[in-house]
This record gives C-alpha cells, sequence and structure tokens, in this order.
C-alpha cells in the first residue's frame, strides 16, 4: 500500500481522515486555538495524547481534521462518512479505524525509514558483475578453474586447521573474507562425525574437509560451480522455489534449544 515513492498520498491520509471523522468531539476541540475556540490551534497541544504522538502526527492531525470541519467544531456538509450509522455500529466502526489507522501510521513510518537505499560499493557500481565476482571469488581476475584457497579464505589460508578453525574462529589472515568462504563453511563434507552433502547430492566424495586439514579447494569449486549460472540447469519456478523451502523446512530439528 505504501511504496517507497508514495509513503503519505491518498490511502493513506484517507484512512487517517477517515479515523478522525469518528473521534470525540472532545478531542477534536483540541485543534481549537485555546483563546480563540473559532480558530485553529497553530502549536501542537500538550495533553490528550504522548508529546512523542503529537510530534509525529501532528501536521497529519491538522491535516484532516481542517478537512473535515470549516472552523474548529463546525462539520463540512459534504463530509458525513459515517453520519447513518447506529450508535452500536458507530461503536464498532471506531474500533476497527483506530486499528487500520495505527497499521497505516506503522506502514508509512517504515517505508519512511527505507525510503534511502544504503550506501553501497555494490548498488553504485557501474559494473555489478565485477563486483559479485570479487564478493564471491576475492578476485574479479579469478575463476572457476584458477581459484585459490588463499583468494577464498586469505592469505596463508595454510594455516586453517580445521573447520572450526576457519568458520567459528579468526586467525590472522585467515579470517572468512568470501562468500564462497561461507558457503565452504557451511557446505563442504567433512571427513567424518558431520553430515555429508548438507547442500546437494552429487559432492565428491573424495572432495572433503579433513578434519584437522585446510579447506578442501576443490569441494569449494564444486559448490561454486552449482550457484553460478552456466551449471544451473533447473527452470526456476514458484513450484520449485516451494518445493525447496519445504524440504529445508522439514530437515531442520531443534535440540536443546538449538535449531
Amino acid at each position: 500500500m505504501f511504496r517507497r515513492d508514495h509513503q503519505k498520498k491518498a490511502d493513506y491520509k484517507e484512512i487517517i481522515k477517515r479515523n478522525m471523522s469518528v473521534a470525540d468531539s472532545s478531542w477534536k476541540q483540541l485543534f481549537a486555538d485555546s483563546k480563540t475556540p473559532d480558530q485553529w490551534a497553530t502549536e501542537k497541544p500538550k495533553k490528550g495524547a504522548a508529546q512523542a504522538d503529537w510530534d509525529k502526527m501532528w501536521d497529519d492531525w491538522s491535516e484532516d481534521i481542517k478537512s473535515l470541519e470549516d472552523t474548529p467544531g463546525k462539520p463540512k456538509a459534504t463530509e458525513k462518512h459515517y453520519s447513518q450509522l447506529s450508535p452500536a455500529q458507530l461503536q464498532l466502526a471506531k474500533a476497527e479505524l483506530a486499528l487500520i489507522s495505527d497499521t497505516a501510521v506503522e506502514l508509512a513510518t517504515l517505508a519512511q525509514a527505507q525510503a534511502q537505499e544504503p550506501s553501497s560499493r555494490l548498488i553504485k557500481s557501474t559494473d555489478i558483475a565485477t563486483e559479485m565476482k570479487k564478493l564471491f571469488l576475492g578476485n574479479a581476475e579469478a575463476t572457476l578453474t584458477t581459484v585459490a584457497n588463499d583468494q577464498i579464505f586469505g592469505a596463508s589460508s595454510s594455516i586453517i586447521n580445521s573447520g572450526d578453525t576457519a568458520c567459528t574462529a579468526e586467525p590472522a589472515n585467515g579470517k572468512i573474507k568470501t562468500l564462497l568462504a561461507a558457503m565452504s563453511c557451511i557446505y563442504q563434507g567433512e571427513q567424518s562425525c558431520q553430515a555429508e552433502d548438507i547442500c546437494f547430492k552429487g559432492q565428491t566424495a573424495a572432495n572433503v574437509w579433513a578434519n584437522g586439514g585446510a579447506p578442501n579447494v576443490t569441494a569449494a569449486k564444486e559448490i561454486a560451480g552449482k550457484c553460478t549460472t552456466d551449471e544451473h540447469k533447473q527452470k526456476t519456478t514458484y513450484h520449485t522455489i516451494r518445493q525447496a523451502l519445504n524440504t529445508i523446512a522439514r530437515l531442520v530439528t531443534t535440540k536443546s534449544g538449538s535449531t
């Protein structure tokens, strides 16, 4: 309902106005000047709502009450949204409109907060493909054929002597630096005691991460190959995505508070 370029347009304003139209007269009087009751107030009241709410909503509420009344306490003849409702129906309408209005305000607030795209070299790049390659492989010049452990895991990757060392600690010059390194930590099969083929069936049995060894670069390349467009054979559809999510959900387990 609230696109980034449409945070507070007609739909939002109509909701807030409808909510204002069923408000009690005591609430509407807060928008009248305390010294000149037939004139609109020019400053926020100090009662009736929290100061934070007045700061957030003053402009919107002021606009709405003025669209409903010619002057304080004198409704416009053209604004009779719920005049045909019985008292009981009006009370129900008030509750519903209050909920809808609160939701609209929160959505508009979120939309405004997200209006600015985060500053990012990737977003601003004129060559996203190169930036993505650097993110994935660590080097824009690397390929799946030529990429080495040092490019994936950082210089001196040979000091990494186990999956725990690489993935849960940050040894000097050996911490996770690339997307492929992170994927290797999750998906590379281990020699023993860990789940095999957690990501996909068909990893070469010999391409495992030895319990006391460095990452297996061949296994990393194999995982990368499954994630690149040129080796992706299956057509992605809504059905295949849902099927994958359902499969993942069935595989998730929880033990002792850990998932």
